[in-house]
């Protein structure tokens, strides 16, 4: 059963009670991210997120680990564009230690000046080691279809920002910008919402809230962008693509659909053309992604470099297609049942249902799980055709490659 309320203070928190799960998943979600910052800060919430795992007035670093480890449990954090994300998963008896030290980090950290400059390092060496992998296209994709804007900002900032970062900047950084008002406490299990909402109402009982996030949408552009990374790896990696909508918009349902049978899975459009039938590439696939107030739908592929201005031709040839000829009854329902399926997937542990309740309370509001179902078994042909023309614009894309010239 899903279940939501808000305290006194302005904290939200989510619940869905799962009697039979052995596990519970607790997930803090803070507004916070790169794009709230600038160019005295980048890599800010990112190095913060590591810092409140460094000691509390109440426990050490070790402390704060081994409290949830010595039970069986994981702790992990992550930071993106949007938000900071604190999250626990304890066998279901001890779910009030995994609130406990959740809210210990968020509320009583340190910031040790020491430790802050001994954890310099280890986030260069990740900014350092991302320069490698293939996540560096990402970025760049990023910087390039947001140019100018504050999601193009790189998570982890430079190696010039996170050197020029000290403990006081980072301390009042925190102090000034942490809201409770703007942060979310989600949590699926075997719980029952009662206690939970008591227990989360006395840990979190800080009254302070920061600054209040202020975003602006990205401007509207009518023109193509490429960038290109040389490196010498291979394949050649390449992400083409098209601005969209932000959370709340009533077009999502359908892009979500026209993504499905462009490039979700192996019996999708792109998957069939440029794979199976012409062999070009081995990985090729669509996605989406939804800010507050924007979103993207791209295309990754990988290739050998003399292949890539076929390869690159062959997507945009499938996204005209797609544009002039719409899509068939089979396609869109078979990509509804697609949707439908995977979702359920997701549903089926508790930390990924905190995670997709905790951030759409958040950044916009909470969808149920059916009512999510419904809306896409409304769409029609037609709107997915008319979303296709309105957002595969190929006089509006980003291009990124990075590999050999």
């Amino acid at each position: 059963m899903l279940r939501e309320s808000v305290t006194e203070n302005g904290l939200k928190v989510v619940c869905v009670e799962r009697p039979y799960s052995p596990t519970v998943a607790i997930r803090v979600y803070v507004k916070l991210g790169s794009r709230d910052e600038n160019d005295r800060n980048y890599g800010i919430s990112h190095f913060i997120e590591h810092m409140l795992f460094k000691g509390t007035h109440k426990r050490n670093s070790l402390q704060i680990r081994k409290e949830i480890e010595r039970l069986g449990g994981d702790i992990d954090a992550g930071t993106t564009k949007e938000y900071m994300v604190f999250s626990v998963v304890v066998p279901y008896k001890y779910w009030e230690v995994g609130i406990d030290v959740l809210s210990d980090i968020l509320l009583d950290s340190v910031f040790n000046s020491g430790a802050i400059e001994k954890e310099k390092f280890v986030i260069l060496d990740e900014i350092e080691r991302r320069k490698d992998s293939r996540k560096i296209i990402w970025d760049l994709f990023s910087k390039t279809l947001w140019d100018g804007h504050p999601l193009s900002n790189s998570v982890l900032g430079t190696e010039e920002d996170v050197v020029r970062l000290d403990s006081e900047y980072v301390r009042e950084y925190w102090k000034n910008h942490f809201s409770i008002k703007d942060s979310v406490v989600s949590i699926a299990g075997n719980i029952d919402f009662n206690k939970v909402f008591l227990a989360v109402k006395e840990k979190f009982n800080n009254t302070k809230n920061g600054e209040s996030i202020s975003r602006s949408a990205p401007p509207c552009r009518k023109e193509k962008r490429e960038s290109f990374l040389e490196k010498d790896v291979y394949p050649t990696y390449i992400i083409l693509g098209v601005p969209t909508v932000g959370m709340g918009d009533p077009d999502r349902c359908a892009i979500k659909l026209l993504n499905i049978i462009l490039g979700g899975g192996s019996s999708s459009r792109l998957y069939q053309k440029i794979r199976e039938e012409k062999g070009l590439v081995y990985t090729i696939y669509s996605t989406t992604m939804n800010y507050e107030d924007t979103g993207f739908l791209c295309i990754y592929t990988e290739c050998n470099p003399s292949n890539v201005v076929q390869v690159t031709d062959l997507i945009l040839d499938e996204l005209k297609k797609i544009k002039d000829d719409g899509v068939s009854f089979n396609e869109l329902d078979d990509a509804k049942r697609y949707y439908e399926g995977s979702l359920a997937i997701r549903f089926e542990r508790n930390l990924r249902i905190a995670g997709i309740y905790g951030i759409e309370t958040l950044l916009h509001k909470i969808e149920p799980f059916d009512e999510a179902i419904k809306k896409v078994y409304n769409v029609k042909r037609k709107d997915v055709a008319r979303v296709a023309n309105e957002y595969l614009d190929i006089e509006d894309y980003a291009l990124v490659r990075v590999g050999r010239k």
